[in-house]
Parts: C-alpha cells; structure tokens; sequence
C-alpha cells in the first residue's frame, strides 16, 4: 500500500503534469534553429547595405538545396549538417549546429573551431526581436592557438539562430570591434 508521500506526489503529478510539477523543459532540437523546407526564404541585408537573399529551391538527397549559393543544409541525427555542392555532389560537409546544445560544447570541422557561447540570447535585427536563440562561435584554428599570446585580438565570426526562424544574425568580430554583419530583414517559411 503506497504512503501519504506517495499519494499526495501522484495527485500532484496528475494535477499539473509532470513537466510542470518537476519543471523539466524539453531539449531544444536543433532542427528548431534551422527550419529547412523546400521554399523557405531568408533576406538578410549587410553592413556595406547590399541585400543578400537566401532561397531553398530544391531537394538533393538528405539536403535542402540553395541554387544560387550551392549550398545544401541538412537535419541529421546530431545536429544541422551544411555542405558545398559541386555537380549535384555534397563537398566538406560539416555540422553547423550540433549536440549537445549546451555552453562551451566544441566541435571542428576542417580548419575551424565551433562553439556553442550562447543558449538564451536576445538580439534584435531589422526582421525583429528574439528571444531564447542559439549562439554558435566560430575561429580558425590557427585563431584559436595564437589567442593564448599575451596582448592578442582574437578575430572570429558569431552566427545565431532564433528558434522556428533560422539564422537571424553574422557578425564577424576582432575584439569587442565588429567588423562585418549580416541581419535577418525579413523571412518566410513555406
């Protein structure tokens, strides 16, 4: 027969549920970040002022496709998976956005350092206010090795990724200097 505790943490559990009872939030997928559909547009504009639109126009195997970039972005099992395509043939795919979704989690890919620095970030483009968006850091290796030099700028890119939008910001950084951006002006997903 069951205790008092043991009931009442039932009735509990009923009443409100048990995500909100032991306040257990479901994991972020990173498919959230980076909604891929064929038909999905993104315009962003950057900071010399020229407007960069980006349009998934096709399907090539496992990869949503951009013609005019020649890029093919993907949702697999650990993460988003982007790819240059040469002849309709994936070229050095790696992960854009990968598990585990937490601060300081580290991945590489070729010559570059990936890092997820924010989970909760706030930013605001001309396409809008979001909340809750995902940060990933990006710098060479080579950045990486010579940033621990006394008095060395590191130079490194931030993209983020608001969830159900996709990339809503890049900024390339030297310091606390940014020296290059490109921001979300409007978008639709199909």
């Amino acid at each position: 027969m069951p205790g008092p505790l043991a009931l009442i943490l039932c009735a509990l559990v009923a009443l409100t549920g048990c995500k909100t009872f032991f306040h257990l939030d479901p994991l972020r997928s990173p498919d959230d970040f980076y909604p891929l559909a064929i038909g999905n547009r993104w315009i962003y504009q950057d900071s010399t002022g020229t407007e960069i639109e980006e349009v998934i126009t096709d399907h090539i195997g496992e990869y949503f496709y951009n013609g005019k970039t020649r890029l093919g972005t993907a949702h697999v099992t650990t993460g988003v998976m982007q790819a240059n395509f040469h002849k309709g043939i994936a070229r050095s795919p790696r992960h854009l956005i990968k598990l585990p979704l937490t601060i300081g989690a580290i991945w590489t890919a070729e010559d570059l350092i990936y890092e997820v620095s924010d989970t909760k970030k706030r930013v605001q483009v001309p396409a809008g206010i979001f909340e809750n968006c995902l940060e990933i850091r990006v710098r060479h290796r080579r950045e990486f090795v010579t940033n621990r030099e006394k008095g060395a700028i590191e130079t490194y890119v931030t993209v983020t990724f608001a969830p159900g939008v996709g990339p809503v910001e890049w900024a390339t950084r030297q310091g606390n200097r940014i020296i290059y951006r490109k921001q979300l002006l409007s978008y639709y997903l199909a």
